[in-house]
């Protein structure tokens, strides 16, 4: 058995050894000669409302049916149910030098809240809660109902179930204290 098994290794090596130059040529091949592409001359003269035509396959015409408008979309989608909800305190902070690091307008995750909230965006929240990732959406269904925000930043380590809501204005971050509420987490 174990002069088999030697054998056997012994030949599958040897093919290898003979292939490997083999692969190595038509990997070079396909890289130094050019291949043939089918192109259309005249793009700019297609018009916009005519669906786009295909070159023919077997003898048959085939269309682009489903062509709407030169920049494609992403379908939309409806709101869906949180992955889970949770009640905990919520709190509030804003770019004051006192309540941030030596950056008060740059979050953890290198989004700039100063610039965003002159674009008229004020939905960034801090958390440390499970190390949601940054991107997730939360709502807080009591407090701001229909409003989505974006976990953007981190907190203190101390804080673990805590969520901070960032606000522009340091007067309305002092009058909104900690709450106790429903948390939504898409």
């Amino acid at each position: 058995m174990l002069k088999i098994t030697r054998k056997l290794k012994k030949t599958l090596t040897k093919g290898l050894d003979n292939l490997f130059p083999v692969l190595l040529l038509m990997a070079a091949f396909n890289l130094n000669f050019p291949h043939l592409a089918l192109a259309q001359e005249n793009v700019k003269d297609i018009p916009v409302n005519q669906p786009i035509q295909l070159p023919y396959q077997n003898g048959k015409q085939e269309v682009l049916r489903a062509y709407v408008s030169a920049v494609p979309k992403l379908p939309e989608s409806g709101k869906r149910e949180p992955r889970f909800i949770l009640n905990t305190w919520v709190t509030s902070y804003n770019s004051h030098p006192s309540q941030t690091d030596d950056s008060p307008c740059i979050t953890a995750s290198g989004l700039d809240v100063c610039e965003r909230f002159k674009e008229g965006a004020e939905d960034i929240v801090a958390t440390n809660f499970r190390y949601l990732p940054f991107g997730t959406k939360i709502e807080f269904p009591d407090l701001y109902p229909g409003k989505v925000f974006i976990v953007e930043d981190r907190m203190n380590r101390r804080y673990t179930k805590t969520f901070d809501i960032w606000m522009s204005d340091y007067q309305t971050s002092r009058e909104f204290g900690r709450k106790y509420t429903r948390v939504y987490v898409y």
